[in-house]
């Protein structure tokens, strides 16, 4: 660290949550250090070694070397991210604490872009904008692309907080450890403590979405019936919970987004109907079945 970063105005600490990311986190590590920074300065980056079976942890060793930021929790058993996260906020150095996990890539001025905002003591979470790689002529990777980016337009005008997202670290944070919309628990209290949640589409962080269709209904019922328990818990539910309020919203910038290829209508289709099919499975697990998401 440079005598410049003392003097920023917001510090913050990241977390990093990791279960057996040895081919990604090396290089996630190396960007969060070469992040373009002005107003902000990150105090520390704390990767959370979950059950790792694999190099995780001996990569993260590594990269101590190169920058004395990062140090390391490790839980011996994995037990979800949620616990993971908690782990992290008790360890925490500072006021404001970036999640984000480790099989993305930021962009060079994200951290600068999501927590910039904190400087205004009304803002209690942001949220950065997820943009995925995936190739497009496969139906999944197709429904990566179609659902970051109406997550994108929902957020521009009721921010839906994502894959990277921002927040103070209040004393009262302690989540139970089989949430499974952790951030949507988040929002909620920023929610009840009248602050506000910012949507920061310039801070972008690149990840790959699911590359079959079954890891993409998993992954889909997964946060479907995590919404659902949030509601049960919280009653308060993310803006792109309604399935049929967000169709109604997103109609005619999906039609713009799909330039009238009928390739393309054909597989927004064909993801609305997956979508579908995640959430009847997601509603079934939580109300039938009382399955547990957390892992």
């Amino acid at each position: 660290m440079t005598l410049a970063d003392t003097d920023k105005t917001v510090t913050c600490s990241i977390g990093v949550m990791a279960y057996n990311e040895e081919r990604n986190i090396g290089n996630l590590l190396k960007a969060l250090c070469a992040q373009e920074l002005d107003t902000v300065s990150i105090g520390e980056m704390v990767v959370v070694a979950s059950g790792c079976t694999d190099n995780t942890c001996d990569v993260v060793e590594d990269e101590i070397v190169c920058d004395t930021r990062i140090r390391m929790l490790v839980q011996e058993q994995r037990e979800g991210k949620m616990s993971a996260i908690n782990l992290f906020l008790k360890n925490a150095r500072h006021e404001v604490v970036v999640i984000i996990n480790a099989d993305v890539l930021p962009e060079t001025d994200c951290i600068e872009r999501l927590v910039g905002p904190f400087a205004d003591p009304s803002v209690g979470i942001t949220g950065g904008r997820p943009v995925a790689i995936n190739e497009r002529k496969t139906l999944p990777g197709f429904a990566a692309h179609l659902l970051w980016d109406m997550h994108h337009q929902i957020s521009l005008t009721t921010p839906k907080m994502g894959e990277l997202i921002a927040y103070r670290n209040f004393p009262e944070i302690e989540i139970s450890p089989d949430t499974v919309d952790d951030e949507g628990i988040v929002e909620e209290l920023v929610a009840r403590k009248a602050m506000r949640k910012v949507y920061r589409p310039q801070a972008i962080v690149y990840l790959r979405g699911p590359t079959t269709v079954r890891d993409f209904v998993k992954r889909r019922r997964n946060i479907y019936a995590g919404h659902l328990q949030l509601r049960a818990r919280t009653r308060y539910t993310p803006s792109t919970f309604g399935t049929l309020a967000m169709a109604r919203r997103l109609f005619r910038p999906l039609l713009r987004w799909t330039k009238g290829r009928p390739g393309d209508l054909m597989r927004m289709a064909g993801v609305a109907g997956l979508e579908l099919l995640a959430r009847l499975l997601g509603a079934y697990d939580w109300y039938v079945l009382g399955r547990d998401h957390r892992i």
